[in-house]
């Protein structure tokens, strides 16, 4: 794939980015329309998901399916679970999902995720009110994490994503260029750094006696935020899971690290101050943050999720081994990093 939209496209459509070029226009593969009678404004489509926009009254619906090459169906959470999350208030709305079929479908305010407005130069305004989302976003994850489950009312399962990564890990199988990537990377980064990240992702599968109810996949694709009041919501059932607090907001700290590591190495996309503020908003909106080592370990878990989806459920591209070569930097300074 000879794609100069690699990063844009993986974060609009997958709600789960890798990265490296970023658009001059909109992206191939997102239909946009103003109409109000059925089409939808927005459409995104990977072999991992499919989103489709529409417009509703004052706000939209954002529907979810899975992709063609997608083997697990979209998920939704259990009867007690959902009734704990509707609880959450004082952050950012969490948006759960009507069910119908294989589709998830989400009532929000606005059409624009987080990582749309962080892809683009966009005004003062729109910044002021992606911050206010980031930090309402960082609320809610510490208010969904307070949530006092009982055991057996959490989800069986740590998070997906981490799951579909070791699985693919342990044997290099997968749809698309996924076994193409295996053969690339780990060449790339040697059996011990593969073998940790392993460790680091056996770490989450769950079960463990201080678990707590997760997002399970909280990023900037699936953060909804109306750029011009800092309103939003953020899609939340798909992927409900169990584990340390920290994973959630490693999860969607790593993908501030993918637009740092694009800033800095190809100087494009969005502006440093303009990114810390937004990465420091989240991160105030938390609060007291949670095992460090557990979030910085996350962050790189998801760099390399990224890398393993954009290759099964887009594609090849060239730019997939500077991942490699970035992800093993990262391994090495999380291992340089001493336990608390």
């Amino acid at each position: 794939m000879d794609s100069p939209f690699l990063f844009a496209r993986i974060m609009l459509e997958m709600s789960s980015p890798p990265a490296v070029r970023w658009p001059s226009v909109r992206p191939q593969g997102v239909k946009m329309t103003d109409q109000e009678n059925g089409t939808p404004v927005e459409e995104f489509d990977t072999g991992f998901l499919r989103t489709a926009v529409y417009r509703s009254g004052a706000g939209f619906h954002w529907n979810r399916s899975p992709g063609a090459l997608r083997a697990a169906v979209l998920g939704a959470p259990s009867g007690p679970v959902r009734a704990a999350l509707g609880t959450v208030a004082g952050g950012l709305l969490p948006a759960l999902p009507q069910v119908r079929g294989e589709e998830r479908r989400y009532r929000v305010p606005a059409r624009t995720s987080a990582a749309a407005l962080l892809l683009h130069p966009v005004s003062t305004t729109r910044t002021e009110a992606l911050v206010r989302a980031l930090a309402g976003a960082g609320r809610t994850l510490a208010l969904l994490h307070a949530l006092a489950l009982p055991g057996e009312q959490l989800p069986r399962n740590g998070p997906p994503g981490p799951a579909r990564l070791d699985a693919w890990m342990g044997t290099g199988h997968g749809p698309g260029a996924a076994p193409r990537l295996y053969e690339s990377l780990r060449g790339v980064l040697g059996p011990r750094r593969w073998e940790t990240v392993r460790q680091w992702c056996a770490g989450l599968s769950g079960g463990s006696p201080g678990d707590v109810l997760l997002h399970g996949a909280p990023g900037l694709g699936s953060l909804i935020v109306d750029g011009r009041t800092g309103a939003g919501a953020l899609l939340t059932g798909e992927e409900v899971s169990r584990g340390p607090a920290g994973f959630d907001l490693g999860w969607i700290l790593g993908e501030f690290t993918e637009f740092r590591m694009l800033r800095e190495h190809f100087g494009v996309g969005s502006d440093p101050a303009r990114l810390e503020a937004a990465r420091e908003a989240l991160l105030d909106g938390y609060g007291s943050l949670p095992d460090a080592r557990t979030v910085s370990r996350t962050s790189v878990l998801r760099v390399f999720t990224h890398a393993h989806d954009f290759a099964a459920y887009m594609g090849w591209d060239d730019q997939l081994l500077f991942y490699g070569r970035q992800i093993a930097e990262l391994v090495d300074e999380e291992c340089a990093v001493p336990a608390p």
